[in-house]
């Protein structure tokens, strides 16, 4: 199972983050922040509009600022259908976007982005809101509302937003009250999905030219996308047929203060709620592998259910573990095959899943944000902005989306006949069979547990013990599993900053940054399999009355704190007036962190009744808390040359070089059952060389942006799972590549838009193991699947037989493909230390195995995750005016991605095929733009575009979580201002 997760509620409305093995839950203003369209014609006009940006905190033409930057206004944000953070990647170079396994999604700027899981782990991406950073930004979540424009800048931040970023930041800026005129304005959208969406917005003046009220909301009401075939399947059960739905709501005021032309103060406060059937991952993958020691096979992926007999919760109520009397299924021996989990049924489909469990997803979310802006004098300007976000969640999903035959559907064995008195021959139930026998052994828990449920197993509910305090979630008749991610998260964060304005060349920018985030949040892997192992190892080992528990793999975050405190600043040179500037910026950070969590499963036995742990008997054998602290400090900083010729074939150029350092400090691994891992990562530095142009021609007809760049990257923080749970490493690569934006308006009817990115990406100097494939191919290595669900290899010297040929393990029932040799290994066999393994064996083997998790592969040349060669983008829209003074104005926009790696080993089941999306409009708009109508379609061609991947962990058989886009969605739109 996998010990760690994040989590995200709320379309629009909140989004909670489980970041796990640390597990993490934050929460996300639910930004709130997007694009309603109140300009109701799309652009079109007979020269490309001007944008203007604050990517310097300064406003500027964009094609003055010398960084990568995009940027989009309230209509082109409508005309490139950009309604959250997902669709921007179709509308800018070098950028993709996927969910994650945890909930939070990955957006990546140029390859970087949030590879790492982890509580105590930062974004390479910073987002920002109105220059607020958010430590968990809802990135799936999110739809946008209310938006005055977003810039996505590329590249290394350090000395211009509040918090550092490695990969780029994203700045979204929400529109604030008008302090001159009453308006409102609002839009409702209807389409497939029974999808049904509201936008608002109201502007009061309540003392003119001084003081305003803006408020703005978001309603979305949808059904789910993927289709759920069990219920079809399974009449009369209590099981959703559509899951994945939406239902959410934000609602924002806001409030302008300018008592004087020096002074302005802006205030806002947001609060959203979300409570749906979102799910984390749409599908669950996996080449099925027949001897069960894998799970699943390395060679690719497909619509299979997963090998039950390499997961924990097979093994340990296996003959492995309980013997045949006791048992309710077989991993080793004649009967094993063709192992658990051969009789689900998997819908070859990306849109379709077999599902037992309804998902409930559901947070609350309070977002504060203030501004103040003051005119100190002449030539000083001063800024201070502050921003609170606290936020609840809770969200509960299927483990595996693979529900396996009914208990009813297995033979007990011969020596369970035997005991009860009934003939080998005869058919017989092996759950009644094995329950039966446990209640001549255990009365008092068998009464407790499955007296009145003879055929059925309860599944613990989380909170109060699980079925140990009396918790019992339902009763199956076949193996049943859920995970559940809840927390609470608060943060805070302020920003101090002086800008001059003086007269002469030189100027400058210093500033002072703080942020505190607190997290609390527990991550839960509860199944009957591991209640029923509970249940019988506890009168085994501790007699009647007690249960092995905590029977629910519970991997507890306690506490997590970041202090960040940082003063950055930038000297502005501009040696020759209107031509040559040079910027140099430097910035010092320290992050002080803390981190207390703890993992329980299986630790002691625990009289029927207990509903905690908090007894002193089971507190000395309970992992205790693990706490720990660290400091991280770092100095980057950036420096650009700009130049500004007068060329003769265009009406402006803009030409720059520079260099910039990106920082993400370091975290916390959780705690290792078996030492298998660090209990840190370390920081990641990125340093980039970046060349650009950019250019306006033909009477500002046309413009043309290119950049190249060049990245170093020291440390790059990446995430896999073992021993039940994400952990980090670091890795070292290098990235260059190319980027260009070009907009073409012939006239006020034509507009066209094309970008293109380019990146190279390759790890450098670096291995590591593969937790899907731990014996690298080599010979002479035997691949082991131990008691507990772990995976490991043991190497024998050349002339030696393998492990399995010299009965060092159980052979599986089958050979594993692929592997040299395989077999099973009883309890923690994989725990034990090489000094203990070799002591174990006789005197002739002494010397001959080795035992460890895997063999290193070389990671070297291979491409970073997710990582495309290419990117395309492309759009045209013509606008017909009519002589009644309508305008219709149809559009279209395609964009297509390169193949690409799912992960850092470049395996054949790792590879993620190209994909393309199309989108489609029209609008009219009403002569005076007081309305509008829009028809849409996204994703015309209902492609299933995977964009991303995660590999469980081997106690769970290795399965892979794929992550898909939407599928087609249409509507009509109707929106209206006055």
């Amino acid at each position: 199972m996998s010990g760690s997760h994040q989590w995200q509620v709320g379309a629009s409305a909140c989004a909670s983050n489980f970041r796990a093995s640390g597990i993490r839950i934050f929460g996300l203003p639910l930004l709130g922040v997007g694009a309603l369209l109140l300009s109701t014609a799309l652009p079109a006009a007979a020269q490309v509009e001007t944008v203007i940006v604050t990517a310097q905190k300064t406003a500027q033409d964009i094609q003055n600022v010398p960084i990568a930057v995009s940027a989009f206004d309230s209509n082109q944000l409508a005309a490139h259908q950009i309604e959250g953070f997902g669709d921007l990647q179709f509308a800018i170079p070098s950028v993709t976007f996927s969910h994650g396994n945890f909930g939070p999604s990955n957006f990546q700027i140029r390859g970087i982005g949030s590879a790492a899981v982890t509580t105590s782990g930062d974004s390479g991406v910073s987002v920002n809101v109105n220059d607020i950073y958010l430590s968990s930004p809802p990135l799936t979540a999110a739809t946008y509302y209310d938006l005055e424009r977003i810039e996505v800048l590329r590249g290394p931040q350090s000395t211009l937003y509040g918090r550092n970023a490695t990969g780029g930041a994203i700045n979204q800026i929400t529109k604030k009250p008008n302090l001159e005129e009453i308006g409102a304005e609002g839009e409702v959208t209807y389409g497939n999905y029974n999808n049904f969406q509201m936008k608002a917005a109201l502007n009061i003046p309540i003392i003119q030219d001084e003081l305003a009220f803006r408020a703005a909301g978001f309603f979305e009401r949808r059904d789910g996308t993927i289709d759920n075939v069990y219920p079809s399947m399974n009449p009369g059960t209590n099981v959703a047929d559509k899951i994945d739905s939406r239902h959410d709501f934000s609602v924002r005021g806001s409030v302008r203060w300018e008592p004087s032309a020096r002074t302005t103060i802006d205030f806002m406060a947001q609060a959203s709620h979300g409570e749906d059937s979102r799910v984390r991952s749409q599908v669950q993958m996996c080449h099925r592998d027949p001897s069960g020691v894998l799970g699943c096979l390395p060679d690719s992926l497909a619509f299979q259910p997963v090998n039950g007999n390499s997961t924990l919760g097979n093994i340990i109520t296996s003959n492995l573990t309980l013997g045949d009397a006791l048992s309710l299924n077989d991993v080793v021996g004649p009967n094993a095959f063709p192992g658990g989990g051969a009789a689900a049924f998997v819908p070859a489909d990306y849109r379709k899943v077999n599902t037992d469990f309804t998902p409930i997803s559901v947070g609350n979310d309070t977002f504060l944000y203030g501004q103040w802006r003051q005119t100190v004098n002449s030539w000083l300007n001063m800024n201070v902005l502050f921003g609170y976000d606290q936020n609840t969640g809770l969200a509960q999903q299927s483990y595996n989306n693979a529900p396996d035959a009914p208990f009813s559907a297995s033979d007990a064995t011969c020596t369970q006949k035997t005991l009860l008195g009934v003939p080998c021959a005869v058919p017989f139930e092996r759950l009644t069979a094995a329950q039966y026998i446990f209640s001549g052994i255990a009365p008092q828990n068998f009464a407790q547990y499955y007296a009145g449920h003879i055929g059925t197993l309860p599944t613990s509910g989380v909170g109060n013990n699980g079925i140990i305090g009396g918790n019992i979630q339902e009763y199956s008749d076949r193996t049943h599993g859920y995970d559940q991610i809840s927390g609470h998260d608060m943060e805070w964060t302020a920003e101090w900053r002086f800008t001059t304005n003086f007269d002469g060349p030189l100027n400058f920018l210093v500033a002072y940054y703080h942020l505190h985030d607190q997290n609390d949040a527990e991550y839960f892997v509860n199944a009957n399999t591991l209640d029923y192992a509970g249940t019988v190892l506890g009168a085994l080992t501790a007699g009647d009355g007690f249960i092995l528990g905590p029977t629910q793999y519970d991997s507890n975050s306690q506490r997590y704190r970041l202090t960040s405190n940082a003063a950055f600043g930038e000297i502005y040179y501009e040696a020759i007036p209107e031509t040559l500037k040079f910027t140099g910026g430097i910035r010092y950070t320290v992050d002080n962190k803390s981190f207390t969590s703890r993992q329980t499963l299986f630790n002691v036995p625990m009289a029927i009744g207990t509903t905690g742990e908090e007894a002193d008997a089971i507190l000395s054998v309970v992992p205790g808390s693990h706490s720990q602290v660290t400091t991280f400090h770092a100095l980057t900083g950036r420096f650009v040359v700009d130049w500004t010729p007068k060329l003769d074939f265009t009406d402006q150029t803009l030409i720059y070089a520079s260099y910039a350092r990106g920082y993400r400090s370091g975290g916390f691994n959780p705690p290792s059952f078996t030492g298998a891992f660090a209990d840190t990562f370390q920081p990641e530095t990125l340093d980039s060389f970046e060349v650009g142009t950019k250019n306006t021609l033909l009477d500002g007809h046309v413009v043309a942006n290119m950049t190249a760049w060049h990245y170093t990257y020291n440390g790059f923080q990446i995430s896999k799972i073992v021993d039940r749970t994400s952990i980090n490493e670091n890795i070292n690569a290098k990235l260059w590549g190319v980027e260009g934006e070009f907009f073409y308006a012939p006239d006020s009817n034509w507009q066209f838009n094309v970008n293109f990115g380019y990146t190279h990406s390759a790890l450098e100097n670096t291995s590591s193991i593969d937790p899907r494939d731990p014996t690298a191919g080599q010979a002479n290595v035997t691949l082991v699947k131990d008691g507990n669900g772990a995976n490991c290899v043991i190497s024998n010297t050349p002339g030696m037989p393998s492990a399995e040929a010299a009965g060092l393990v159980i052979p599986p029932p089958v050979p594993t493909p692929g592997v040299f040799a395989s077999g099973y290994g009883a309890g923690a066999f994989c725990s034990q230390s090489q000094t203990a393994f070799n002591a174990s064996l006789p005197a002739s083997m002494q010397g001959h195995y080795t035992i460890s998790s895997g063999i290193p592969v070389n990671l070297d040349g291979n491409k970073m995750p997710t990582t495309p060669d290419w990117t395309i983008g492309l759009g045209v829209q013509y606008t017909f005016v009519f002589e009644s003074g309508y305008s219709l104005v149809p559009r279209v926009d395609f964009y297509w991605k390169d193949s690409m790696f799912g992960r850092i080993f470049n395996g054949p089941a790792d590879r993620i095929s190209s994909s393309e999306n199309t989108n489609l409009q029209i609008q009219l708009n009403a002569p005076d733009d007081r309305w509008y109508a829009r028809a849409w379609v996204q994703n015309v061609f209902d492609e299933d575009n995977v964009t991303g991947m995660y590999v469980t962990d081997a106690s769970s058989g290795l399965f892979t979580n794929v992550f898909v886009n939407d599928p087609r969605l249409f509507g009509i739109t109707l929106g209206a201002r006055f």
